[in-house]
């Protein structure tokens, strides 16, 4: 009876039988298995919780993410991936390099809680300026008098 070492999985047939002078089926191979990639703002080609040795998973970036490294990696005998795991950064859309505040960066978001807080914060300095204005209205009404 045929068994691997943990990380590894067997493929072919645990038990093997001795007939006419040699083993049937063929003896089985341990093969190593590599964790699910985690790559944040990508989606796999191919989903499991674990990926047999020689495997192949091909990566592609959420919408608004670019691909920086491989888009295609394999599962090593070592159990790990090959070539190092990619990453999906954010690409900032054009005229969105220097927004600050404002309805504008609303647009330039894609996450919807990172719009919840950019409206807060807009809401926010809209309340400061009129708070501005107001005082503002008051110093000269009260250089008036």
């Amino acid at each position: 009876i045929y068994r691997c070492n943990k990380g590894y999985t067997l493929v072919g047939e645990a038990k093997l039988s001795c007939r006419s002078s040699h083993w049937t089926p063929e003896a089985p191979q341990c093969k190593a298995l590599c964790p699910k990639p985690e790559i944040a703002h990508a989606k796999l080609s191919v989903i499991k919780h674990q990926y047999l040795q020689s495997s192949n998973v091909t990566i592609q970036c959420d919408s608004g993410y670019e691909l920086v490294g491989p888009q295609s990696v394999t599962c090593l005998e070592s159990r790990t991936w090959y070539p190092e795991l990619p990453k999906c950064e954010w690409v900032i859309p054009e005229g969105c390099e220097h927004v600050r505040k404002g309805r504008k960066i609303i647009q330039c978001l894609l996450n919807p809680v990172d719009v919840k807080m950019a409206m807060e914060l807009y809401k926010l300095s809209l309340e400061i300026e009129l708070l501005e204005l107001q005082r503002d209205k008051e110093k000269k009404y009260t250089m008036e008098t």
